[in-house]
C-alpha cells in the first residue's frame, strides 16, 4: 500500500482511541473520533487512491463522506474485536461504502437518462 510518510498503511488501532469513539461520554467519544480520524483518514484516502484508482478530488471527497457516515450510523458498535483487527474491519466497511456509493451513481445515472417508464 505504500509507506508510512504518505499515509499509505493503515495504522495499529489505539485501544484507547476505538473505546473512546465507542462511549456513551460526549466528551470521550469527541475525543476518541478525533484520535482515529487523525491516525486513518490518510491510509483511508491513499486506499482510495490506489485500490479504488480515485482521482485526487474524489477520494478526498469520498474519504469525508465515509468518516461522516462512520458518526452518523452505528458502523464502530458492529466492530467485534474477537473477529479481527480494526484496521481490516474498517478496510472492509470502506470497500462496501464505495461499492454502495458506485451502485447509487449507477442508479441516478440510469434514471435521469432513460426515457419515463411510466409510458411503457
Amino acid at each position: 500500500m505504500g509507506g508510512g510518510d504518505e499515509g499509505g498503511r493503515f495504522p495499529a488501532t489505539r485501544p484507547s482511541a476505538l473505546l473512546g469513539a465507542l462511549s456513551d461520554d460526549l466528551e470521550l467519544r469527541r475525543v476518541g473520533w478525533e484520535r482515529l480520524a487523525r491516525a486513518y483518514h490518510p491510509p483511508v484516502y491513499t486506499y482510495l487512491r490506489v485500490r479504488w484508482r480515485k482521482q485526487p478530488d474524489d477520494a478526498s471527497d469520498l474519504a469525508q463522506a465515509f468518516f461522516e457516515r462512520l458518526l452518523e450510523r452505528p458502523v464502530l458498535d458492529a466492530y467485534d474485536p474477537a473477529r479481527g483487527r480494526f484496521r481490516t474491519y474498517l478496510r472492509l466497511t470502506l470497500d462496501r461504502f464505495v461499492q454502495d456509493r458506485r451502485r447509487e451513481h449507477i442508479a441516478q445515472k440510469r434514471a435521469s437518462s432513460s426515457p419515463s417508464r411510466s409510458r411503457r
